[in-house]
């Protein structure tokens, strides 16, 4: 140090040198904290779009086996429904194919009929058709519905047209394998399989 330099000069510079030290030291150290605040927020980014994209497959994974319980659940109502529409339109076409028997061998007369049992069980089968049924087997059971209805007014008509009631309740057989077609169409089922109600 020259002895001509005032001491406050030499005070001055090593001050700062010292503020330039400490200075220095405290941006780069506030740089350092602030990329490690940034490394640390892009990993908890990270990190939290993996547990998002994790919670999402198991949401769609969970999803997916709700809607195949819900498929196979609405699968085994239709075959339910369909099955019990089948059997109570068999069993009204075939009451009414006795009892046109009957009518025949008393020549036309009057036979006691009945077919209130039929009738009933037909009407909530139809009615479980159209709720849980597509277009088609809704369309084919109004069918069989009607034809089986026009069959019961010949049975039941004063004078017995036996041709009517045969041609009504050819129909309802007739709709009733229709009605099968479209139950096997919509439950998937072999169409090779021959139809028969």
């Amino acid at each position: 140090m020259d002895l001509d330099t005032p001491l406050w000069v030499t005070l001055l510079v090593a001050a700062l040198g010292v503020a330039g030290t400490l200075a220095a030291a405290l941006l780069s150290s506030s740089a350092a904290s602030r990329r490690e605040a940034e490394r640390a927020r892009e990993e908890v980014n990270r990190e939290s779009e993996r547990a998002r994209d994790q919670v999402d497959r198991e949401t769609r994974r969970w999803q997916e086996q709700a809607d195949r319980a819900e498929a196979r659940r609405w699968l085994e109502d239709r075959r339910s429904v369909y099955s019990a529409f089948l059997i109570a339109a068999s069993r009204w076409e075939r009451y009414v194919t006795a009892k046109r028997q009957q009518r025949v061998d008393r020549n036309g007369g009057v036979v006691p009929i009945d077919a209130s049992p039929y009738e009933d069980a037909m009407d909530l089968a139809y009615a479980n058709v159209q709720i849980v049924g597509g277009p088609a087997t809704h369309e084919a059971a109004h069918a069989v519905y009607h034809a089986l209805v026009m069959a019961m007014v010949h049975l039941e008509a004063t004078h017995l047209s036996v041709s009517r009631l045969d041609e009504a309740a050819q129909a309802a057989r007739e709709h009733l394998a229709d009605f099968l077609g479209a139950v096997r169409t919509d439950l998937d089922i072999d169409r090779a399989t021959p139809l028969t109600a």
